[in-house]
């Protein structure tokens, strides 16, 4: 805007104002600028008016201006943040949600664990029983009413002949045998050295009832440590007992059992039992149906017995019985090897 004065140009003053911002306009002498700041956005008349030296009105303009708030000031801007809270807020419930979720699956877990740790071992207490009873079962096996009678016949039958010497031995044979029995039945395991020795009593009384017809021998490998070593008790005897009846008492003249331990595999000890009896064959063929029924029973409880102890103890006792033949393919008896972890 231009005001013309001739006279005295100098005399002139400017009156502005920012309509909406100012409360009273501003008056000045020849003011080439006005600022403002901070100025809220919106609209506003900017209204400048020129006055004489007498206060008169010369000229005036009015401008309109529009002023653009700071972005932060914008309703985008303030929707953004809005959804930004909104968004934050919602990731921090989910994050709590997911949380206290993984918590209670943890929680669930955790009782899972204990309930299959309690199911664990409830079985676990289950097959000791089992193995328990079997053991006991086993025990009536091995001492049972038939052995008996047939031990008291033998003894009967040496003192008739009045041989009170082989009645007196066999007598303490049988006591110690017994004795060592019903020890072995208590514990879960026992020395080798006490297991060879009731495997002994126990062939020694056979060959005597039998009038020496039955022959044995038992090796046992001079670097195991027979003191050391444990294995369950009452494992060997069934497959000894095994071999006599089906294998050597169908021979006339009887036979011979021959026991080898030995321990070539680290950890592992290897029990062969081996018989120059009639072999599996020619024994199912014979009629004896108390003495098949009878060994029967006592190798299915030992099955029974080494499955439920390997069950348990995570262990791999193994059995395997082979049928020995000569170069013509006939029987000369059988060879039953266990092997058992020590």
């Amino acid at each position: 805007m231009v005001a013309i004065q001739y006279a005295q140009p100098s005399n002139l003053k400017i009156k502005y104002q920012l309509e909406g911002l100012d409360a009273v306009p501003n008056v000045s002498a020849n003011p080439t600028v006005a600022q403002y700041t901070n100025i809220p956005g919106g609209s506003y008349e900017f209204v400048v008016t020129v006055l004489s030296e007498n206060g008169l009105e010369i000229a005036r303009k009015t401008i309109t201006i529009v002023v653009k708030p700071p972005f932060y000031n914008t309703w985008w801007f303030r929707v953004c943040i809005f959804v930004g809270l909104v968004s934050c807020i919602g990731f921090i419930v989910q994050f709590f949600n997911k949380q206290h979720e993984l918590e209670i699956n943890l929680l669930n877990e955790e009782k899972n664990r204990h309930a299959q740790e309690k199911e664990f071992e409830q079985k676990e207490v289950e097959f000791k029983h089992q193995i328990a009873q079997i053991e006991v079962t086993a025990l009536r096996a091995q001492m049972n009413p038939h052995f008996i009678f047939n031990c008291l016949n033998s003894i009967q039958y040496f003192t008739a002949k009045n041989d009170a010497e082989s009645a007196s031995n066999y007598l303490s044979k049988f006591s110690k045998l017994i004795r060592l029995v019903l020890e072995n039945s208590r514990s879960e395991r026992v020395t080798l050295q006490n297991e060879i020795e009731t495997l002994r009593l126990y062939i020694e009384m056979e060959a005597m009832r039998f009038l020496n017809k039955l022959k044995y021998k038992i090796s046992i490998d001079p670097d195991i440590d027979q003191e050391s070593i444990q294995i369950p008790p009452l494992l060997l005897q069934p497959f000894v007992e095994n071999a006599i009846w089906h294998g050597l008492m169908h021979k006339e003249d009887g036979g011979t059992i021959w026991v080898d331990i030995t321990n070539e595999e680290i950890d592992i000890l290897e029990v062969k039992i081996t018989d120059d009896g009639v072999g599996r064959q020619k024994s199912a063929e014979f009629k004896s149906k108390t003495a098949t029924k009878n060994k029967s029973f006592g190798m299915k409880l030992t099955a029974e017995r080494i499955e439920l102890i390997n069950h348990l103890y995570d262990s791999k006792t193994q059995t395997q019985i082979i049928d020995l033949k000569d170069e013509s393919g006939n029987a000369t008896g059988t060879q039953v090897i266990v092997k058992i972890p020590i």
